[in-house]
């Protein structure tokens, strides 16, 4: 009835809810950042992964080009000004990111997940293109900075954000070369839709600072703003 994009949509929230321990972890994210006090509501999401996609040597076939906040920042103004946006949920593997919004952009509120150690991400920082360091390549593959990353706690971290993103958030500025923000956007427009008389197919307010949607997955069928292909 309301086309490929709904459907997907209510697919893949249903696969993605949570067990019981994410569950937990995303329940103590969303208390501890009070992100239901209608103080904060609505509230702008935000994904700006930095670490590895800097770093990492499939990052040409992926779209992606290495920018800080700054280059978030325009898109956000926009966002607020014309939703009324009351605080920022910044999603981000970097705590240099953290502490550039909360100095230089102190009119905003920043909230994000206190539970991650983001100072292990300083080691993609340091890196170059030439290094080939990725998070997956770390996990599966690298012995020595292998002990600074759990696995399992990788894994909570990316599906609390994800999930608190598209379940608890009212929009979205990020990027769709990134799994990630397609799967919030998609997992939003489903409570997005819940919140509006129980409606089910309303999309939630979403800029993409690099690339249009892109249906495909793993899937050289991207076009970037850059006119870069890129898999999906």
């Amino acid at each position: 009835k309301y086309g490929l994009f709904w459907n997907v949509a209510q697919i893949l929230d249903f696969v993605m809810q949570p067990s019981e321990n994410t569950a937990r972890a995303i329940n103590a994210i969303v208390k501890s950042n009070d992100l239901l006090s209608p103080k904060n509501q609505p509230v702008l999401g935000v994904h700006l992964r930095l670490g590895d996609s800097c770093s990492d040597p499939e990052r040409d076939k992926k779209g992606r080009i290495c920018q800080g906040l700054e280059a978030f920042i325009p898109h956000i103004k926009r966002m607020i000004r014309t939703f009324g946006y009351k605080s920022i949920y910044l999603a981000t593997d970097s705590s240099t990111a953290i502490g550039n919004a909360t100095r230089d952009y102190p009119q905003y509120k920043w909230l994000y997940n206190k539970r991650i150690n983001r100072n292990k991400y300083k080691v993609f920082e340091q890196a170059s293109i030439k290094d080939e360091l990725s998070i997956e390549g770390i996990l599966f593959g690298h012995p020595k900075l292998r002990k600074q990353f759990d696995p399992y706690d990788e894994m909570i971290n990316f599906l609390a954000d994800t999930i608190i993103l598209g379940r608890y958030t009212h929009g979205l500025v990020g990027k769709y070369t990134s799994n990630m923000d397609r799967i919030v956007s998609a997992i939003g427009s489903v409570h997005f839709g819940r919140q509006n008389n129980g409606k089910r197919n309303c999309l939630q307010p979403a800029i993409s600072i690099d690339s249009p949607w892109c249906f495909d997955f793993m899937v050289n069928s991207g076009i970037s703003y850059r006119n870069q292909s890129f898999y999906c």
